[in-house]
């Protein structure tokens, strides 16, 4: 038991890595797409649609950020649990 928290608490540390990583990138994207933007005139609709298109990337880094965070931890666990199955395979006597 105690090697599958440990497995466990690996990988949410490596969740949380590749979450907060995605999120620095995600705020990169929005503080240069917005001083970019701002140094631009102003085009009506041309200009809404780029601040939609920095907010949108912006979600889309993050979103993906947590999808393989999530990925990082289910893999973690069930490697950790097929283990332990087989652990219990290979300990129990033979009929």
């Amino acid at each position: 038991m105690e090697h599958r928290s440990r497995t466990v608490l690996r990988a949410v540390r490596d969740a949380v890595l590749v979450v907060v990583g995605s999120v620095a990138i995600g705020l990169v994207i929005v503080i240069a797409g917005l001083g970019w933007l701002d140094d631009m005139p102003y085009r009506g609709s041309s200009t809404e649609a780029a601040y939609i298109a920095v907010a949108v990337a912006a979600v889309a880094v993050c979103g993906f950020g947590a999808l393989v965070g999530l990925a990082a931890i289910r893999a973690s666990v069930s490697s950790s649990d097929g283990a332990r199955r087989a652990g219990s395979r290979r300990s129990a006597p033979d009929r």
